[in-house]
């Protein structure tokens, strides 16, 4: 019996093994893939963003939002509780400091004055025109390139990147 147990015992060390080796192979193959093309013409890109007064810095949230080089079209759809009108002022005077940034600025009003991240998702998209919709948050500081990843892994048929 005894020897029964040793080799059950050396079975499951080699089945752990070989489980933990085929991972790092497979974690290895899905970084190694090849990267997805750029697309000869970049699409529309609708970045839908619900704004809630917190204490995130919005100003560098919306000022890398404003400056970012994605190589297409960004139409800016902001969306405020209406009663936030000092997020609203911030927008406004940022614009200033970008001037080739057009932001929506979309209004949503609740009986509580802070309505839900969905609700203000779906009254953005309202008036959202772009080929493809993008959805951040307020507290989501993006890289420069984070756009452009999104949308060339879309390029490959996928249907949602995140």
């Amino acid at each position: 019996m005894n020897q029964w147990l040793e080799k059950l015992v050396i079975l499951l060390i080699m089945i752990y093994f070989l489980d933990r080796a085929w991972k790092m192979v497979c974690i290895y193959l899905f970084f190694k893939r090849q990267k997805p093309y750029m697309p000869p013409d970049w699409p529309r890109l609708s970045l839908v963003q619900p704004i809630t007064k917190s204490p995130n810095d919005l100003h560098a949230v919306l000022a890398i939002r404003a400056a970012n080089p994605y190589p297409g079209v960004i139409e800016h759809i902001l969306v405020f509780d209406e009663q936030d009108v000092g997020s609203q002022d911030h927008c406004r005077k940022l614009s200033v400091l970008y001037p080739g940034w057009n932001p929506k600025i979309v209004l949503v009003n609740s009986e509580t004055g802070i309505a839900s991240k969905t609700t203000k998702q779906l009254a953005g998209l309202q008036y959202a025109n772009g080929g493809v919709f993008c959805f951040i948050d307020d507290d989501i500081l993006l890289r420069k390139d984070t756009l452009e990843i999104l949308v060339t892994h879309l390029q490959a048929g996928v249907g949602a990147v995140f």
